[in-house]
């Protein structure tokens, strides 16, 4: 049975939307799995219940968190995400860690999940990164800069590769670190790139984007390895269910 990976959605209006790039819902395609794309859910208890049936959360590319949930005030490139979606990304990622459900974090997702374990973040890199590299490409799709990965990390267990060439499409970037993650990647102006927690059955944060490098093995592998996993905890469930 393929496993479930659980995609959240962005909201557009008017008039209101509930939309995804479709990058996302191919890669888990090809790599072996069926994407349920999830609108902003409101309540706890159903992202509890949409999470039981998944198993593993892509966490998506977004716009900007509010910094006030992280004690900053906004700086004015600050672009706010829709309120609905930034309520329903902070629960998804909370919920979804605590409960061990495996989880791949994309750029705005990444940050998401960093802010819901109470990091913070820097509002944008040409302030605060002296002599920064250009991360805000707007069409991302093929490499920009190169990522330094720590080769003893699971994302090089994965990816295979140090340096690697990402793309990047980001103008905030990952300031203080959840003391739970543990940061494996940056760029030579010092930018985080991507964070693991061990300790879980998968939590991997990237910044930049793989579902739009097609074709490339590091990054597709990406997705191959959370299908593993996912496919392990679909099992585990379904027997936990059968006892």
């Amino acid at each position: 049975m393929k496993p479930i990976i659980l995609i959240n959605c962005n909201v557009t209006e008017p008039p209101m939307n509930y939309v995804q790039r479709a990058a996302y819902v191919e890669r888990v395609t090809e790599a072996g799995g069926l994407p349920l794309l999830v609108p902003p859910l409101s309540a706890e208890e159903d992202i509890i219940h949409a999470l039981s049936v998944a198993g593993g959360v892509i966490l998506a590319g977004s716009d900007d968190i509010d910094p006030s949930i992280y004690g900053r005030k906004r700086h004015e490139k600050t672009k706010f995400m829709h309120r609905r979606r930034e309520k329903f990304d902070l629960k998804l990622s909370r919920i979804a860690y605590e409960r061990d459900i495996p989880l791949l974090a994309i750029c705005g997702g990444f940050q998401a999940l960093a802010v819901a374990l109470g990091g913070t973040l820097l509002q944008h890199i040409p302030d605060s990164v002296p002599n920064s590299l250009n991360h805000f490409v707007r069409e991302p799709g093929d490499p920009h800069h190169d990522v330094e990965i720590d080769r003893e990390s699971i994302l090089f267990s994965i990816v295979g590769e140090s340096p690697l060439e990402t793309n990047s499409h980001h103008h905030q970037a990952l300031k203080q670190v959840p003391g739970c993650l543990k940061v494996t990647a940056h760029t030579a102006d010092g930018v985080i790139e991507a964070y693991e927690d061990s300790k879980k059955k998968f939590c991997i944060g990237v910044q930049w984007h793989p579902e739009r490098m097609p074709g490339r093995k590091p990054h597709e592998a990406l997705f191959e390895a959370l299908l593993v996993r996912s496919a392990e905890q679909a099992s585990s469930r379904t027997g936990e269910q059968e006892k």
